[in-house]
């Protein structure tokens, strides 16, 4: 079978139809909004990019503040560190009030 001849098991719907083609593929580019041609496509591209830069600096910002945040937070004490201080705390402010109710009654005892 040479390039010429069509194949015997292939049916062309729109031979000779081809009024019928165009008709329909200009009512499915209707529906897209477009207004049935892509005359404006390039403006709309066009617009889609910028935003698309935009959005790409954004999310550069986000990703910069999201690694200060953690670079801050992992420099914060941990629950235990902090049950560690206030213990700590706790224990000198006894052992103050121990040592001034003890110079207390040493010094107040006739």
């Amino acid at each position: 079978m040479s390039e010429e001849e069509p194949a015997h098991n292939v049916i062309n719907l729109f031979e000779g139809r081809t009024d019928v083609l165009t008709e329909t593929l200009q009512q499915v580019l209707k529906k897209g909004g477009g207004g049935g041609n892509s005359g404006d496509m390039e403006a709309r591209v066009k617009r889609l990019e910028d935003d698309m830069k935009e959005i790409k600096g954004d999310l550069k910002t986000l990703l910069k503040d999201t690694s200060e945040i953690k670079g801050k937070v992992s420099g914060l004490p941990s629950t235990w560190q902090i049950v560690g201080i206030v213990g700590a705390m706790l224990s000198i402010a006894i052992a103050s009030g121990g040592i001034v109710f003890a110079a207390m009654r040493y010094f107040t005892t006739p």
